[in-house]
């Protein structure tokens, strides 16, 4: 009787009676497959225009939404400085589709707002006869299924790493049960990686507008990301969603070890965090230092006061080594009159753990009682003073995306001092050091000259003007331009992955530090990975950030009305930075190689002695030097560095930084 009946009721009585779970699971166990619109962006490169200050901006307020390509940072004329507004060469992603890979693969729930916003695609019967057919013949040899849980809400980013392997796994390869084989496990481990180097490969894509965007804060401490996540609130289509969820577009992460590792594993959902891997490697004062001297020459570097970094009581070779050149520059400089130097620790901040002095047995003693790496600096003895005799030092803000491409904020600060400077008492802090909150705390003078110790750079530009004649635009900018170009491009090699590759967008907001000596010379101190920022500038800032990386990879509601006001962010290319330097050295003489001594109300002027032209050979010189270096080498000698701070632990730590203002 058996052999009378059809085939397809044989196998149907057969499964019915020996495997009835594997029908349900492959009937309700599989997830639909859905897609989500795919929105498009233009890209157009801004205009251009040539102004009297030598550097190529380009004014585009009004230009929103439009993109600038990495290909056109070569600009034409002396300088390549673009005005941007809501430009960005960021590789936009959208959510791309959820799939399956197998019947048992546990793919995370849909939450109702992707429900709403997905067309689901309808179901194939001829599909679902063939799993039938083939799960009849294979019925005898079945296992059963292990059972599993899906939970409706996404994983949360506190758990361990452990479990988030896990999540990692369940939600990009099939599941593998206990009665697997060691070949099948290596084979879904193949298929894994496989999936893993598609979605690698996959375009990032933008959302269209009018979609809904999640965020997360995960440093309230930090007052650049509490603004600007109160403005991306006021756009209508942004929500704050709490820190546990791991379903989320955008991260204001915490400065401790953030969970790279952990973004960009959910399908459907292009997500962007406000810090870059690896980049504390140039906060760090210690791996800062190992990079710049292995990517650039002494004569290159000459931005950079010149720099040990000494571990104390370590007799190491490498640490005799760097004692010793510490001891043969010491001996160098008191011979020209110039003994002090200054001591920080590689993880001190706002101004704390330094040591000022200009005794050698004085500053290795220093060292010594210290438990951690120091950072030992010369310091820079004749620095220009404002009104007051007091000094001071530049604050910039720069921004960096997911493409390398540099951005500086036009408006900086000076944070100033509220006691005259003392060239004899190294014990006299305020008069030395300008860190905003070592003088609010420490000196009884603060506010005294400017309100809050700061000095905006259009007050800035007046002084230098009118007291020396000197043009802050052609003069200080192109200093700072090149020495944050150069900065940057060090840590590339280290630091730079594309969009594409590492599976999501990261941007980050650096603060970079500066001062002036009487020759007008600017000079780098440090680079903070988390500032904060000056809070007249906060409220400009935070919507100039917003414009410029979030904005073209999320765009907001056609509905929205995009701010009037320019964006103060400037593009930094090559060619900005090259020709700059030429031209501040093609007017070194006639304005501005001059020595300043003393206060401002009695000035005492003295020309160099080098002409012009050997001046303009000396700095063409060292941006060829700079940029003709061999650049393997300075790669990999800037990832051996690289790898020595991850094997200390130090690979994504800006805990040292602490919002320093």
């Amino acid at each position: 009787q058996a052999s009378a009946q059809p085939a397809a009721t044989l196998r149907a009585a057969a499964l019915c009676c020996r495997c009835s779970c594997i029908l349900a699971k492959m009937s309700f166990g599989r997830p639909r497959t859905s897609s989500l619109a795919v929105g498009s962006s233009s890209s157009a490169s801004p205009a251009s225009r040539l102004p009297s200050l030598a550097l190529s901006k380009t004014s585009a307020g009004a230009n929103a939404g439009k993109t600038a390509s990495p290909s056109s940072s070569t600009s034409s004329g002396v300088a390549g400085v673009s005005r941007i507004a809501r430009s960005s060469s960021l590789s936009p992603r959208n959510a791309t589709s959820h799939a399956s890979t197998s019947p048992s693969s546990a793919i995370p729930q849909l939450s109702s707002r992707d429900r709403l916003s997905a067309a689901a695609s309808p179901r194939v019967p001829q599909q679902q006869q063939q799993r039938l057919q083939n799960a009849g013949s294979a019925a005898s040899t079945a296992t059963p299924p292990q059972p599993r849980t899906a939970s409706s809400r996404p994983r949360a980013l506190s758990t361990s790493s452990a479990t988030l392997r896990s999540n990692r796994s369940r939600a990009t390869s099939p599941a593998v049960s206990p009665a697997t084989s060691p070949s099948s496990t290596s084979a879904n481990a193949a298929s894994a990686a496989a999936i893993a180097k598609k979605r690698a490969t996959v375009p990032l894509r933008v959302p269209p507008p009018g979609s809904r965007y999640d965020y997360i804060v995960r440093d309230p401490e930090s007052s650049v990301y509490a603004a600007l996540g109160r403005h991306l609130n006021r756009r209508g289509c942004w929500t704050q969603v709490s820190n546990n969820i791991l379903r989320f577009h955008l991260m204001f992460g915490d400065r401790n070890r953030l969970p790279f590792d952990r973004l960009g594993v959910l399908e459907g959902v292009t997500q962007t965090v406000n810090y870059i891997p690896k980049s504390s490697l140039i906060c760090r004062k210690a791996s800062m230092t190992d990079i710049l001297r292995a990517r650039y020459s002494r004569a290159a570097l000459s931005w950079y006061p010149y720099t040990f970094v000494i571990k104390p009581k370590d007799t190491s070779p490498e640490n005799v080594k760097e004692m010793g050149l510490f001891a043969k520059h010491f001996a160098r400089f008191a011979a020209q009159g110039e003994k002090v130097w200054i001591v920080k620790s590689t993880s001190g901040a706002k101004g704390s753990n330094m040591h000022i002095a200009d005794n050698e047995a004085e500053i290795q003693g220093f060292i010594n009682s210290t438990s951690q790496t120091q950072v030992v600096q010369k310091y820079v003895e004749n620095p220009l003073l404002l009104p007051g005799h007091r000094k001071f030092d530049i604050r910039t803000w720069v921004m960096l995306d997911s493409n390398f491409n540099i951005y500086m904020y036009r408006e900086g600060v000076l944070r100033t001092s509220s006691d005259p400077y003392d060239p004899t008492d190294f014990k006299h802090i305020t008069s030395h050091l300008t860190n905003h909150c070592l003088q609010e705390k420490l000196s009884a003078n603060f506010g005294k000259y400017e309100e809050g110790n700061e000095m905006f750079f259009p007050e800035f530009r007046r002084l230098l003007a009118q007291t020396f004649s000197v043009d802050f635009d052609t003069t200080v900018l192109p200093q700072i331009y090149r020495i944050i170009y150069e900065c940057l491009h060090a840590v590339k090699p280290v630091i730079f992955v594309p969009p594409t590759e590492r599976g999501f967008h990261a941007f980050q907001l650096f603060g970079f530090d500066f001062m002036m000596d009487t020759t007008f010379k600017v000079w780098l101190l440090e680079i903070n990975g988390a500032p904060a920022s000056a809070a007249r500038l906060l409220q400009g800032m935070t919507r100039d950030i917003a414009r410029l990386v979030i904005d073209p990879l999320y765009p907001p509601p056609r509905s929205y009305v995009p701010e009037k006001e320019e964006n103060l962010f400037d593009l930094i290319t090559e060619s900005a930075v090259t020709a700059a330097a030429v031209a501040a050295a093609a007017a070194a003489v006639s304005s501005r190689s001059r020595r300043v001594s003393g206060s401002l109300p009695d000035i005492v002027v003295t020309a160099h002695a080098a002409s012009e032209g050997d001046q303009q050979q000396q700095v063409v010189a060292d941006v060829d030097e700079a940029y003709a270096a061999d650049e393997a080498a300075a790669a990999a000698a800037v990832a051996a560095v690289a790898a020595a701070a991850d094997a200390n632990g130090n690979g994504d730590d800006y805990s040292s930084d602490q919002s320093e203002y």
